[in-house]
């Protein structure tokens, strides 16, 4: 079995996701709030920036996203 390092965030707003993205690089992180869809939201916008970030960009790609 592989191990891998967690991050355990509680309180899925902006602070929270830039700080799991800060401290959580390369970690499993497990996204947690009281309510679901908050955390669920959060968790959807962190896995799309990591396909973001693995994904090479066109230039056109790069333009657009400023």
């Amino acid at each position: 079995m592989q191990e891998k390092d967690v991050t355990l965030v509680t309180g899925a707003g902006q602070i929270s996701m830039a700080t799991a993205r800060r401290l959580g690089y390369g970690k499993k992180i497990v996204m947690g709030d009281k309510n679901l869809g908050n955390a669920k939201a959060i968790a959807e916008i962190m896995n799309n920036a990591r396909r973001a970030d693995r994904e090479p960009q066109t230039k056109w790609q790069m333009s657009q996203s400023f």
